[in-house]
């Protein structure tokens, strides 16, 4: 029994790591102003042309970042991740829909989601 809670407890902390801080520095308030780097992201996550290294890496925790409601995000990337979305679907409307769509087609996870980054 002791063994069983030992790793219970083990499972608890792995499951509670934070996802890595490399890519919190970046300007999220300058870059969502820049309609090419907002049109060449969104088509990486939505498939339609090549990511760049910072955008491969973001689109591969998309689907958990979506299903978790950023659980595993720091106070940062719920910041960029809000703002990223609330530019998006001001400038680009159809690919924040087709975004919503390819990450969460049931429609089951996003608003959860986004009340979560809402802070």
């Amino acid at each position: 029994m002791r063994s069983f809670l030992i790793i219970l407890a083990a499972l608890a902390v792995v499951g509670a790591r934070k996802y890595s801080t490399k890519h919190d520095n970046i300007d999220i308030n300058r870059l969502v102003q820049i309609p090419e780097y907002m049109r060449q992201s969104a088509g990486c996550y939505l498939d339609r042309n090549p990511c760049d290294k910072m955008t491969a890496t973001l689109k591969r925790a998309i689907p958990e970042i979506v299903q978790l409601s950023c659980e595993k995000c720091t106070p940062t990337q719920k910041h960029i991740l809000r703002r990223y979305l609330e530019e998006l679907k001001k400038q680009l409307p159809e690919d924040y829909v087709a975004f919503r769509h390819k990450y969460d087609p049931n429609n089951v996870y996003f608003n959860k989601l986004e009340r979560a980054i809402s802070n």
